[in-house]
């Protein structure tokens, strides 16, 4: 349920807030963005990404930003602002890049395509498909 979801991370954002705990505000506010996302409340979401990143630059903590840039770009492709989602998709990129997060790259890769392909460029789009399918089959060999 959604809903409690909702209210359970409000709770914990609550919480972080009393304590001083800023990662742990980050990271409600992300959480938080997630389900106004998927309840299409997008501009509830916006805002709560928004201000997660907010805290996130200030600590520096790229890792988490990364993931708050890809969130950023679903919002905003889902939205049908392509511009402002590709925006956000390269910057999670560049950081995922940065960082060495496999994984992240992998997703960040898919949803650039997504959008390369929403653009008309299909070629960027293919691209960027075939990095995210050979970024994932080789970290499934590294796990096996």
């Amino acid at each position: 349920n959604y809903e409690r979801a909702l209210g359970s991370f409000k709770r914990s954002l609550d919480a972080f807030e009393s304590t001083g705990d800023e990662l742990g505000k980050a990271a409600s506010l992300q959480n938080i963005g997630v389900i106004c996302e998927e309840l299409g409340d997008y501009r509830k979401a916006l805002e709560a990404y928004e201000k997660s990143m907010d805290i996130l630059e200030a600590l520096g903590h790229k890792n988490y930003m990364a993931y708050v840039f890809h969130s950023l770009g679903v919002v905003y492709e889902d939205l049908g602002d392509y511009q402002k989602s590709l925006t956000f998709y390269k910057k999670g990129l560049k950081l995922d890049e940065e960082l060495g997060n496999k994984e992240v790259l992998a997703y960040s890769l898919r949803g650039l395509g997504g959008i390369y392909e929403h653009l008309g460029d299909y070629e960027k789009a293919l691209k960027s498909y075939k990095e995210s399918l050979t970024i994932e089959k080789e970290d499934r060999k590294s796990v096996v």
